[in-house]
């Protein structure tokens, strides 16, 4: 049996794929040489100077980094996903208005990226921009891997809540979990009864709350509540 020769076009694939795997397996270093591999194939092709890019933003290679999305741009003009990892590259160099500037023209393409706004979101929060921030935080829950929560109950929307049971619930890490729970004190002063649904390794330090808060860890049963 003979085998046909491997193209250069499915070579420059194969390598393009073998760099995204080592990426997403947090192995970088073999991820970059795998896309300078590619780009000594053909140096035009965008997405490996992206794909290098990213490999040298998650090795702290800021300024690398974003001269690879720079030559991904120089090719591929529409190329969100530059625009994208370009800002936060010079977010991460503390670069905040070049990086703001970047989201805004990623947008300018995709208007509709959720991953773009949230991104946007969190560098106006982290420059105190909250009234700007907060809205297009909102964004993450459009992004690929949020997690949805089958809870068919209306959103609190800043109502009148006395007399109402309300859950708060926790969202995401340890650190915001830590930093929100406090509110749960202010929502009760606003008469509701509070359920917090917490990480189950938090549960002893959030019964120290000063509120009366019922505390509901993963695997037990949810009271019944209105928001």
């Amino acid at each position: 049996m003979t085998v046909a020769p491997t193209s250069n076009a499915d070579l420059l694939h194969e390598t393009c794929a073998r760099g995204s795997a080592l990426h997403a397996a947090g192995r970088f270093s073999e991820a970059l040489a795998a896309f300078d591999a590619a780009l000594a194939i053909d140096p035009r092709r965008g997405e490996a100077h992206l794909g290098r890019g990213q490999a040298l933003r998650q090795m702290r290679r800021y300024e690398e980094a974003v001269l690879s999305y720079d030559r991904a741009l120089a090719i591929s003009p529409g190329l969100v996903a530059a625009f994208n990892n370009r800002a936060l590259a010079l977010q991460d160099m503390q670069q905040f208005e070049a990086a703001l500037e970047g989201f805004d023209r990623a947008l300018r393409i995709a208007p509709d990226n959720a991953e773009i706004r949230f991104n946007r979101g969190y560098l106006l929060l982290l420059l105190g921009r909250f009234a700007e921030g907060w809205p297009e935080y909102e964004w993450r829950r459009k992004r690929a891997n949020a997690e949805h929560k089958p809870w068919a109950r209306p959103e609190w929307r800043g109502e009148d809540i006395a007399g109402k049971r309300i859950l708060l619930h926790c969202e995401q890490g340890f650190g915001d979990t830590l930093q929100f729970a406090r509110f749960a004190r202010l929502v009760e002063e606003r008469g509701a009864q509070v359920i917090l649904a917490a990480q189950r390794s938090l549960g002893a330090l959030l019964r120290r709350l000063d509120c009366t808060a019922t505390i509901v860890q993963p695997g037990e049963t949810l009271p019944e509540f209105d928001l």
